[in-house]
């Protein structure tokens, strides 16, 4: 029998699995990682890391 690597992107199996990941900066590089990790199944939160974020919050 041979076992299967993993996926790099593949769902999690089960809810224990699942991450609460913080990403620090709203660019292209970001926004791509925050994509990939919410298709994955895990909780994600996006901080802006530029200067004026506080002058820019509701």
């Amino acid at each position: 029998m041979s076992q299967q690597s993993p996926s790099l992107f593949a769902l999690p199996g089960n809810n224990h699995s699942r991450k609460h990941i913080l990403i620090m900066g709203a660019g292209m590089a970001g926004l791509s990682a925050a994509y990939e990790l919410k298709l994955a199944g895990h909780h994600v939160t996006i901080l802006p890391t530029h200067r004026r974020a506080h002058l820019h919050a509701a």
